[in-house]
């Protein structure tokens, strides 16, 4: 895939290219992570109208993995002011659970919302 150009103009200022650069990455990573949510979200669903067990299965690892994932993510974010890598670690892990409960929470509300109304 080719590089987009949406200015050619050699005046730009830095604070605009630092922040070009970072819309034009965090928006395909923002709704990679609605959509990760939206299949956990039907996951949820499915699991709450029929009550099988597999597919319970199925949205609870979904949900332990993008916990998981998102730990990593943060992880890996720099914090130069974090030195020590088991408090990074563990802040990491910590916001990883919040952003998790956070989600389980709000599609839990969502789900239920969606099922009174069908």
């Amino acid at each position: 895939m080719g590089e987009v150009h949406f200015m050619e103009n050699d005046q730009k200022s830095s604070f605009f290219e630092s922040d070009e650069d970072m819309w034009i990455k965090f928006t395909p990573s923002w709704f990679r992570f609605l959509e990760w949510i939206v299949v956990i979200g039907i996951f949820q669903y499915l699991a709450e109208v029929t009550n099988h067990w597999s597919i319970k299965v199925i949205a609870y690892l979904s949900y332990t993995v993008f916990g998981l994932y998102i730990q990593s993510v943060l992880f890996c974010v720099d914090h130069s002011y974090i030195r020590n890598k088991k408090i990074k670690r563990l802040s990491a892990l910590f916001f990883a659970t919040v952003i998790t409960i956070a989600s389980l929470v709000f599609l839990g509300i969502s789900v239920e919302q969606i099922k009174g109304l069908l």
